[in-house]
């Protein structure tokens, strides 16, 4: 993992969480020891769930207005969060509050702590970013030079700078020593969304309303590489924990794609992450789960999949597809377990697909889950790693050959050849020899019947006038024993004691065949 990023893209979904009170997530933060995740919504609420169940654990409510932006401490020891309303409020890990004051007039949009964690940067609507004293909570400094709406905003790793996003579309540094602005980036042509500095602090890359996602090494002050891919806009970019070159970004339509630096198409796109913009997006500290914070009111929790692994869940290829996708391969199980060769599996799901195939497809890890419950199960797939069901589907067609057990209590297995029944109504043997000349019927042909046992049947169907008592074949009066070869028409088993002709029994038989159906009926009188 930790010399190739690529099998570090966190894109199989693994889970979703939904508050209560459903409105927008704004803004998705891991806790310190890793155990827990903390989302801010737009009702002002903390949420808090369990990171390795991803269960709800609590909620309270932390401001009176939208939840815009939240971090930790970098000795991991308070949370800051701001609000709408230009609040900022400290908490303890515990999410008991500590202090509350009002930072700007209008809504901020972001803030971001030294590296001493002795200070921190504010940006707000207002088109200031200030400087305050974490101890005290009082003003130091305030930073002006955008002309617009400052969106963004995140200090150095290592060093005294700050960097900053605006609606006026440009990215500039300041000292916070002095206050004054150090250089301008250029080159997004919308709203800069959100700037976020590489670990190492050699890379910064930035997030537009432009679709555009550009990295710029500050040792030279100019772009390195441009990544195009989003189809809206761009709203939320973060680094990797563990690899430096990979970061993940999120858009404006719900599409969630990874990055990797020199590389210049993604290593890997969630197309349908979320059903609306997503706000924020956060990695655990061992980078092994993503989560995701969108305007669809929805949290998700995302992972690592299988290296070769083709994902085909819904997140993947659209809700629609998914579900022509789920419905295909359902048929496609039902045409199997009829009868189906395996090979015609994947000309059946493009047909019932509309062209949409299996190639590619890692049945084992498919991922393919419900809409909501993500527990769905579909059934198996001969060949592909799966059993199917052992009994045919009404009105598929035949399915295999699948022997029923017999039960010695049953008076229909009395007869000593003890063959066994296969679906299609035929009787099979593998003791005596077969005597006589094999005869088969179709399914569709009736067998001849005596006219005597043809009166019998129209008066009174008596057991006593069924020509079955005489010891003759009701099909066309030979013996019994003739009719002892294969195919759909033998009414006996072969192996019965019916044997040669001095050793014939007399007793009556409770096996024939069926005229009407085509198979073994134990009673003819009660076939209907």
């Amino acid at each position: 993992m930790r010399h190739n990023p690529s099998t570090s893209v966190t894109s199989k979904f693994v889970h979703t969480s939904i508050n209560k009170n459903r409105c927008p997530v704004n803004v998705v933060r891991w806790t310190p020891d890793a155990r827990r995740l903390v989302t801010g919504a737009h009702s002002g609420e903390f949420t808090l769930w369990n990171g390795m169940t991803f269960n709800f654990e609590t909620i309270q409510q932390a401001h009176d207005s939208a939840i815009r932006c939240m971090t930790w401490t970098r000795s991991d020891q308070f949370l800051v969060s701001a609000d709408d309303h230009g609040y900022v409020k400290y908490w303890q890990q515990s999410l008991s509050n500590l202090k509350v004051f009002v930072a700007h007039k209008e809504c901020v949009r972001d803030l971001s702590f030294a590296p001493t964690d002795s200070k921190f940067v504010t940006a707000s609507d207002d088109g200031t970013l200030k400087l305050w004293d974490f101890a005290t909570a009082t003003e130091e400094r305030t930073l002006t030079g955008h002309g617009w709406d400052v969106k963004c905003a995140d200090w150095h790793p290592h060093r005294g700078l700050i960097v900053s996003g605006s609606k006026d579309n440009l990215v500039k540094m300041w000292d916070p020593r002095t206050g004054k602005s150090l250089s301008t980036l250029h080159g997004h042509k919308n709203t800069i969304g959100q700037v976020k500095w590489n670990r190492n602090g050699l890379w910064l890359v930035t997030a537009s309303r432009d679709g555009l996602l550009r990295l710029f090494d500050v040792r030279t002050m100019r772009e390195v590489q441009s990544f195009k891919g989003h189809k809206k806009e761009a709203n939320a970019v973060a680094w990797h924990p563990i690899h430096e070159t990979l970061f993940s970004s999120g858009g404006a339509n719900g599409e969630m794609m990874f990055w990797q630096v020199g590389a210049d198409i993604p290593e890997g796109t969630v197309e349908y992450a979320h059903e609306s913009n997503i706000w924020s997006l956060d990695y655990h500290p061992l980078g092994h789960l993503l989560s995701t914070a969108s305007n669809d009111h929805t949290t998700r929790f995302w992972t690592r999949n299988r290296p070769g692994e083709t994902l085909h869940d819904r997140y993947s290829v659209g809700r629609d597809d998914w579900k022509r996708l789920k419905d295909g391969l359902e048929q496609v199980a039902l045409y199997m377990a009829g009868g189906g060769e395996e090979g015609e599996v994947g000309k059946a799901v493009a047909a019932m697909m509309g062209g949409v195939g299996m190639s590619g497809m890692a049945v084992g890890g498919l991922g393919l889950t419900g809409d909501d419950d993500d527990d769905d199960a579909l059934p198996g797939l001969p060949g592909l790693g799966l059993p199917i069901a052992d009994s045919s589907i009404p009105g598929m067609g035949g399915g295999p050959s699948v022997q029923r057990a017999r039960d010695p209590r049953d008076p229909r297995n009395s007869l000593r050849g003890g063959g066994t029944f296969s679906r299609g109504g035929s009787t099979s043997s593998s003791r005596a020899p077969r005597r006589g000349r094999s005869r088969s019927r179709s399914r569709s042909r009736s067998p001849r019947r005596s006219s005597s046992s043809s009166r019998s049947r129209s008066r009174s169907r008596s057991p006593r006038r069924d020509s079955y008592r005489s010891g003759r074949d009701r099909t066309s009066g030979r013996d019994r024993d003739s009719y002892r070869g294969s195919g759909r028409g033998s009414g006996l088993r072969g192996g019965s004691s019916l044997g040669s002709g001095s050793n014939r029994s007399s007793q009556p038989s409770s096996q024939e065949v069926c005229g009407r159906h085509g198979n073994v009926q134990w009673n003819s009188s009660n076939c209907r």
